[in-house]
């Protein structure tokens, strides 16, 4: 019934102006999953940036006034989550006031505000299992074109990094039309949990098939071990579901799960880095990661500014770090330690509240979906949890995973929302809301 009514919602008519916004969040999020990095900073042979960097600039800048006439362009809106966006906006932002680089931390402070407007605004007129269906496709779509150019060789596609290694076909790393080898196999492994959960019959196999094709020829071990991490997480999150397992009981086992694997993957690092061909320093993060801590504990509370640490001159020291003499740092490659960075303690709370709440309720709302994107959402959401110890993943101006974390916080927010009461306000506030599907 469910899956009915889904595809009902999927193929109703849209008046114009909803069909040119719903244009806008498909371009917007190809965009934030590389492909105007690919398109827009082109790279040499040898993998160095051939220019472009303004370019690439100047279309963020585009977007975000995109977004901004898309805002004003909708007539209905969430009381709540345009709250929580305009407060989360109004502290990045105003993070410059204490940034070690204001003009940066302004800058991208503003195109990252831009990355929340979006997503508040796609969840005031799309549910969250539409929203998913669709970023399912888009993902789909990029890692078939991403394929191909691959298979055509051509050199946009291939990965070069500063120490020449090769995926585990013994050629060249694989990219696509993502920015990264690690953020691709992200994005794949993401892609697959929605096959996995949203199609089926040889469309699920095929596309499965293809994630599973991209992640091996990334080359990345972030994702590899992702990718099993996730698949873990999937088996047991749909056998917890199919077991009728309540939310506060499978989140007191899933927890102890996750810290007794924890603990199982710390006391066979090293043989599980031999095994993936990387050294006990995970290719110099360790070091970066205490570096990160020892600068963040200087401004413990707000963080350096948004985006600030790394574009002002206090991060020349990681010139001297051996891993990275020939490598222009951007970030702590950690979204936690980056986040405490940025944002301080603020910033690293408002991430593990809005994570605690989308597992939460994804789950609940798995328990009572028959379509999956519960599920799908739980395990995404997990995904990313886990990807931001080695990853940086959020909070990121240009990112995907930041972009949907927001879309799913938003959109389960609105989903669990209560029952309006009798008070005038409250009715006009949710008249023309969309009914809530379950």
């Amino acid at each position: 019934m469910a899956v009915t009514q889904q595809r009902q919602a999927d193929t109703e008519p849209h008046d114009g102006l909803k069909f040119v916004r719903l244009c806008f969040y498909h371009v917007y999020i190809a965009c934030t999953l590389g492909l105007s990095t690919v398109l827009l900073i082109p790279r040499s042979q040898s993998g160095a940036v051939a220019g472009g960097g303004a370019i690439f600039q100047a279309s963020w800048v585009f977007l975000l006034g995109l977004t901004v006439v898309t805002l004003l362009t909708i007539r209905q809106h969430f009381g709540p989550n345009f709250f929580f966006a305009f407060m989360v906006c109004a502290y990045v932002t105003s993070s410059a006031i204490w940034s070690v680089n204001p003009s940066s931390t302004l800058t991208y402070g503003a195109l990252f505000a831009g990355n929340i407007l979006v997503a508040y605004s796609i969840t005031t007129e799309y549910s969250i299992d539409q929203i998913i269906r669709y970023i399912s496709r888009i993902i789909l779509v990029l890692t078939v074109l991403g394929l191909a150019a691959y298979a055509a060789r051509l050199s946009f596609t291939f990965y070069f990094d500063h120490q020449s290694r090769a995926n585990l076909l013994g050629i060249q790393p694989l990219r696509g039309l993502f920015p990264h080898k690690i953020t691709g196999g992200l994005y794949a492994v993401m892609g697959a949990i929605l096959a996995l959960k949203l199609y089926r019959g040889p469309l699920r196999l095929a596309a499965v098939s293809l994630y599973a094709l991209f992640v091996v020829l990334s080359g990345s071990a972030s994702a590899l071990i992702l990718g099993c991490t996730a698949t873990l997480i999937y088996f047991v999150v749909n056998f917890a579901v199919r077991r009728k397992i309540r939310s506060g009981m499978f989140a007191l086992l899933f927890g102890t799960a996750a810290c007794v694997t924890s603990i199982t993957v710390y006391l066979n690092q090293s043989s599980i880095l031999d095994l993936l061909g990387r050294d006990s320093t995970l290719t110099g993060r360790t070091s970066l990661w205490q570096y990160g801590l020892d600068e963040w504990q200087k401004h413990p509370i707000l963080g350096w500014g948004f985006n600030g640490y790394f574009s002002s001159d206090y991060a020349q020291y990681l010139r001297h770090i051996s891993a990275f003499q020939n490598y222009n740092v951007p970030h702590f490659h950690q979204s936690y330690i980056q986040t405490m960075v940025d944002l301080g303690l603020v910033g690293l709370i408002l991430l593990v509240v809005m994570l605690s709440y989308i597992l939460y309720f994804s789950y609940k709302w798995a328990l009572q979906d028959t379509s999956g994107a519960g599920c799908a959402t739980f395990t995404l959401a997990s995904s990313i949890a886990v990807a931001g110890f080695a990853i940086f993943v959020v909070f990121e101006y240009n990112h995907f995973a930041t972009v949907i974390l927001f879309i799913m916080y938003f959109g389960l927010r609105r989903r669990f929302a209560k029952q309006p009461n009798n008070s005038s306000a409250t009715r006009m506030l949710t008249a023309n809301q969309p009914k809530m599907r379950t």
